[in-house]
């Protein structure tokens, strides 16, 4: 069989975690994700680790009211871990600068979500992501700046958009996204 899909009875949402000794072979539930992410000229290269992950990815959050066009969700890219838990993702700003409204007096708000994937699109559990909040000054320099409160909605569109490694890098709902070098 060349590709399947899998549609559960029940929403993702309300399916259990078991715990590996009530699974054969079963692993351990990934821990939280830990997450620097220092500005470099043309991106923001984030230093992920998380235990019991295969996967794990990243995706943002641009203010709506200061888009030009384009999603307001981005998926950066997931990557696979190492050995000892840790992956690293480059969000290229620059594109996404480009898609913010040229007119702005007000930086813009970018939050930054990062979690480990169960699957190639399933996300763990909302505790275990880490967030980091950026400033887009009106000139398209980006700087750290406080994490905007996430709403569980909110929460939810970027974990899964983070973990959706069946889109392409580039490819909506993240036109800024690329994978890293």
């Amino acid at each position: 069989m060349s590709h399947s899909y899998v549609a559960p009875k029940s929403p993702e949402g309300k399916l259990e975690y078991l715990g590996a000794e009530a699974c054969k072979d079963g692993r351990p539930a990934p821990g939280t994700v830990s997450m620097t992410a220092p500005v470099g000229e043309t991106g923001v290269t984030f230093s992920l680790q998380v235990d019991h992950a295969e996967r794990v990815g990243v995706a943002i959050a641009l203010p709506r009211h200061q888009l030009r066009r384009g999603s307001a969700i981005r998926r950066v890219y997931s990557e696979p871990t190492d050995a000892a838990g840790k992956a690293e993702v480059t969000w290229r700003y620059p594109l996404t600068v480009a898609q913010l409204a040229a007119n702005r007096a007000r930086p813009a708000s970018v939050v930054a979500l990062a979690v480990a994937c169960l699957g190639p699109v399933a996300p763990a559990d909302s505790d275990t992501a880490a967030v980091l909040g950026f400033e887009v000054a009106p000139d398209g320099s980006v700087r750290p700046g406080p994490a905007p409160p996430l709403d569980v909605a909110l929460r939810d569109k970027l974990r899964r958009a983070a973990c959706d490694s069946e889109a392409q890098p580039g490819a909506a709902p993240s036109p800024s996204a690329s994978p890293s070098p």
